[in-house]
């Protein structure tokens, strides 16, 4: 597997990752209270950033990857 197509396969993960992501927050803040969907968002948008920091570390380390 060359490098250019790691990195497009990794794109494409990172994509159906931040895809599916976006759809749990949608789902999630439907049909709740305000107060009971802003307390539920902080944590949902703490997990996102935990997910994409990892995926943002994977793309570093797959472009700086040298065989």
């Amino acid at each position: 597997m060359t490098a250019k197509q790691q990195k497009f396969d990794l794109f494409q993960i990172w994509v159906s990752v931040t895809e599916s992501s976006m759809k749990m927050m949608g789902s999630n803040s439907m049909g709740r209270s305000k107060r009971r969907t802003s307390s539920r968002l902080g944590g949902v948008l703490k997990e996102q950033k935990a997910r994409l920091y990892i995926i943002r570390r994977c793309v570093v380390m797959l472009l700086c990857y040298h065989d």
